[in-house]
């Protein structure tokens, strides 16, 4: 017999009560794509209720980067290198921002081109 009306509660606390917290868990990284999915299956692998926290913590900073174009390259270099704390996490895809892309291309005009030749001119 329950005790409680399960609506008047928030859906994570819903899912806690009936057993299926974890799942609710990786379903929430799924939005983020399917590196974040496994890195989060990681975390909760040794016990998922026991690693529950870890996990939100993972989600919490997942929702910070999502939109960032590195997130996916950091979710599965984590997993590779088994990281399971939300704040080293957080901390490679700090790092991750910090870096510069540089383009190395150089803008020319027709004019420009003209005067130039390719590299394989030079090595015959």
């Amino acid at each position: 017999m329950i005790n409680y009306v399960p609506e008047d509660f928030p859906e994570t606390v819903r899912e806690m009560m009936d057993g299926g917290y974890p799942r609710y868990l990786l379903e929430q990284s799924r939005t983020f794509g399917e590196d974040a999915y496994r890195l989060v299956e990681f975390v909760l692998a040794p016990h998922a209720y026991l690693n529950a926290r870890r996990a939100q913590g993972m989600l919490r900073v997942m929702s910070e980067h999502a939109a960032r174009p590195y997130f996916n390259e950091v979710c599965a270099f984590a997993l590779k290198k088994r990281v399971k704390l939300p704040k080293t996490f957080k901390w490679l895809l700090d790092r991750a921002g910090e870096q510069q892309l540089f383009d190395f291309t150089i803008e020319m005009s027709e004019e420009g081109r003209a005067m130039t030749r390719p590299m394989e001119d030079f090595l015959q």
